[in-house]
């Protein structure tokens, strides 16, 4: 037996009943957005990024760092996304 920490509605979802999830299961979300300049090689770092459709926004993923080219108009983060 499992203790529940937290009772779940998806919003977005009328006809979605409940349901019981734990702590483990929610992660935290973006709360700010970084500057280039604070992001290096390596970093972990939240996404928003959409598979079919890159130049519209998608759903938040977690990504590392692997590449930063920055000018002084130009800026650039190549990354690896984990989807799924």
């Amino acid at each position: 037996m499992f203790h529940v920490d937290y009772l779940c509605l998806l919003v977005r979802y009328e006809d979605c009943d409940p349901i019981d999830i734990t702590s483990r299961h929610i992660r935290l979300r973006a709360r700010r957005k970084l500057p280039v300049a604070d992001i290096s090689v390596g970093s972990r770092v939240l996404v928003n990024y959409n598979y079919d459709e890159p130049t519209s926004r998608g759903y938040w993923y977690d990504a590392v760092i692997t590449g930063k080219h920055v000018k002084r108009t130009v800026k650039q983060l190549k990354a690896t996304v984990f989807i799924g």
